[in-house]
């Protein structure tokens, strides 16, 4: 698969989730206790690298306008929402996280990298 061809199914992912995600909010109208397109996100980012950054923003503010926000807001909640993963995602390949969790030290740091990068997709 090509680089264009790989963001546009992490786009199509992150809206799909995020977009069944919103139809069962925890707090009024778009916001809930778990965002699952993170996750995708982290993963496409670790997988396939940087590169596909523009996919998680694509699905993003696809998600924001299929739920009615307007352009300004579902820019700036798409940066918060690119910014964090590929954060996250630059912590865990900077520190050698390995993804089969085979140390202890791995659990701790996809803690660490998570918090830290959702501490950025919400404010």
């Amino acid at each position: 698969m090509r680089s264009w061809q790989i963001s546009l199914v992490v786009a199509v992912a992150y809206f799909v989730t995020g977009y069944l995600g919103l139809m069962m909010p925890a707090y009024g109208s778009s916001i809930t206790l778990m965002w699952l397109p993170t996750g995708i996100a982290v993963a496409a980012l670790r997988r396939w690298g940087y590169g596909c950054w523009w996919g998680v923003a694509l699905g993003s503010i696809s998600v924001d306008f299929a739920i009615g926000n307007t352009f300004p807001l579902a820019c700036g909640i798409a940066v918060g929402n690119t910014l964090g993963p590929l954060l996250a995602t630059i912590i865990l390949v900077r520190t050698g996280f390995s993804p089969k969790l085979k140390r202890s030290h791995d659990v701790l740091l996809l803690g660490g990298a998570a918090a830290i990068g959702m501490l950025v997709s919400a404010t």
